[in-house]
């Protein structure tokens, strides 16, 4: 459930880049928090926000700076001012970066908000500094759909120092960030889950593993020549990679087992690259290794067309549409969608194998295409086996909105909290239960905690609140998002005590113990049971004889993470 909602969002995202051809002016204006013009920011257009996601290179977005009434006029591949997904971005060292929401159209006005610099360190996997290493801040969550969209320019790409250390900006009312960090002979990571609370009170560190490199040279299937400026990319790593003039490509990527695949165009309306080819799978990487996968065909026909139609048999245009191939590895299922024309037709060039081929997208308002079948395509022996144009169904469904619940919170002696953290345990979607294990931080308005809910109907089985001062909180059961409760008391959590010692029976002082929270639950469709796990805003430190407590949390299984520099981390049951 998970990834079918995952993946309709990423095509929603997905879905401007098909009308980035239309060459425009668009132009507006650049404020400061207290509404003043901004001389000298820097403003840039994203076709489509999902770039900000895989790192698009800086030059190739359109780009401008604003004058002294903080105007600024962006020209080239524009797309109209309705596009729900496109955004433009605007920053300035001083007076930070403007927001953007997912869904609806462009502001022409954009007001900066302030940020704030936060420290981190980037180790190995023995604890050594790692210098030279890239990285790199996405996006900053302030909740629901409103985002901060970062270019990959500084101050916002940092490079570490001999210490492994480096500093980046972020916002005080962030919800999370997203960070993508490289190095040379290094995994790449993706690190997506940390607040504000957390990287401004201590130094954040990322760990780098061992990685390995896998190299190839894509050429033309007739030809032989070499197939230059071929995006190619690796699952599951947002990386943008493209080949050289010999058609020489080289990916930083991790070990074990490595799917490589085409990527996608960011200057074709459809995303379809020059050519494909069969994605490539890679088991038992070892670290420190390069795997050179030798020549790999880049086909360009034949060709299939696939045409998308609603329920009324009407052509959709720029219509999302996944292609995955079954013969390939299951980590192929990591492969970004094409779209249909303004005809609603796609032309796709296809490699030797079986493919299923479904459709998705925005309709208007908020009903959203869905497809009503999974198209079958064979190609054998250089020929398409069915008969063109495929024609993929879909139906438009109506999509949820965002959605607030206000309730009125006091701790046990009566008094509002300052702010609490909210965890949503089982979630109703379309009938079927999602699981969001995120801690989330919440301020409240005075005593009010207001809990904004996206694409949710129905109810929610469980709702977490907690205050992580006072060490309360609370359980809603069953809350429905239409008539949420009015109120809600905090009561004192049960503690768990503890004591740290070290191998010969001496107690650990200044060790950090943080409360992990997780329930077991079985997959749908399945019999197999599984827990999920999720880091609790909770830590605390052991004393002079080594000894700690920690709440407890009800309904689930509770562990405490035992680090000390010097020592190896340690898990134990609560």
């Amino acid at each position: 459930m998970r990834t079918r909602i995952a993946m309709m969002l990423f095509a929603c995202c997905l879905w401007s880049v098909a009308l980035a051809q239309s060459t425009r002016v668009l132009t507006g204006r650049v404020l400061d928090a207290q509404g003043k013009p901004v001389a000298g920011a820097q403003v840039y257009y994203y076709p489509n926000l999902l770039m900000a996601w895989v790192g698009v290179p800086p030059e190739r977005l359109p780009s401008t700076t604003t004058d002294e009434q903080g105007r600024y006029r962006l020209t080239g591949s524009i797309i109209s001012p309705n596009s729900p997904v496109a955004g433009v971005v605007a920053f300035h060292p001083q007076y930070g970066c403007n927001t953007v929401r997912f869904g609806q159209p462009l502001a022409r006005e954009l007001h900066l908000q302030p940020l704030q610099e936060f420290q981190g360190k980037v180790v190995n996997v023995e604890g050594q500094p790692v210098a030279g290493a890239t990285v790199r801040l996405a996006f900053i969550s302030l909740g629901g759909d409103e985002v901060i969209v970062l270019p990959p320019v500084p101050p916002f790409v940092a490079q570490t120092d001999g210490a492994g250390a480096f500093r980046l900006p972020a916002s005080p009312q962030m919800q999370r960030l997203m960070l993508v960090v490289t190095a040379p002979g290094c995994e790449p990571l993706v690190f997506n889950n940390v607040t504000w609370e957390r990287v401004s009170k201590e130094e954040l560190p990322l760990t780098l593993k061992a990685g390995a490199r896998v190299t190839a040279q894509l050429v033309h299937a007739g030809s032989g020549e070499p197939v230059r400026d071929f995006p190619v990319m690796a699952a599951p790593y947002p990386t943008y990679t493209t080949t050289g003039a010999d058609g020489r490509v080289t990916l930083e990527v991790g070990t074990g087992t490595v799917t490589l695949m085409p990527g996608f165009s960011l200057t074709s309306p459809s995303m379809v690259p020059p050519g494909t080819f069969a994605p490539l799978q890679v088991e038992k990487v070892q670290p420190g290794t390069t795997v050179d996968l030798g020549v790999i065909r880049v086909y360009t026909e034949p060709v299939v067309t696939i045409e998308v139609r609603d329920e009324n048999g009407r052509p959709v245009p720029f219509c999302a549409v996944d292609v995955r191939s079954t013969d390939g590895p299951r980590e192929a299922a990591f492969v970004l969608p094409y779209f249909t024309d303004t005809r609603g037709q796609l032309r796709l060039p296809l490699a030797e194998g079986r493919y299923q081929i479904t459709a998705s997208g925005p309709a208007s308002g908020d009903r959203y295409y869905t497809s009503r079948e999974v198209r079958e395509v064979v190609v054998q022996e250089g020929q398409v086996k069915e008969a063109q144009p495929v024609v993929v169904q879909v139906t438009a469904t109506r999509i949820g909105r965002p959605r607030q619940a206000k309730i009125q919170v006091r701790t046990a002696s009566g008094q509002p909290p300052k702010k609490v953290w909210v965890q949503m345990g089982g979630i109703s979607f379309e009938g079927l239960e999602e699981s969001d294990i995120r801690w989330r931080p919440y301020r409240l308005d005075g005593d009010t905690l207001t809990l904004e809910l996206i694409g949710l109907e129905g109810r929610l089985d469980r709702v977490f609140v907690m205050e992580p001062v006072l060490w309360e909180g609370t359980v809603l059961r069953h809350m429905s998002v239409d008539n949420p409760p009015k109120q809600m008391r905090l009561q004192p959590l049960p503690r768990v005590y503890g004591r740290v010692i070290d191998g010969s029976g001496k107690p650990v002082v200044g060790a950090k113990v943080s409360l992990v929270f997780g329930s077991e639950g079985t997959f749908p469709g399945g019999s197999g049971r599984a827990w999920s796990e999720a880091v609790v805003p909770v830590a605390t430190s052991t004393d002079k004889t080594g000894r700690f407590s920690l709440p407890l949390l009800p309904e689930g299984k509770c562990w405490a993470v035992v680090t000390r520099q010097g020592y190896e981390p340690a898990v134990v049951t609560l």
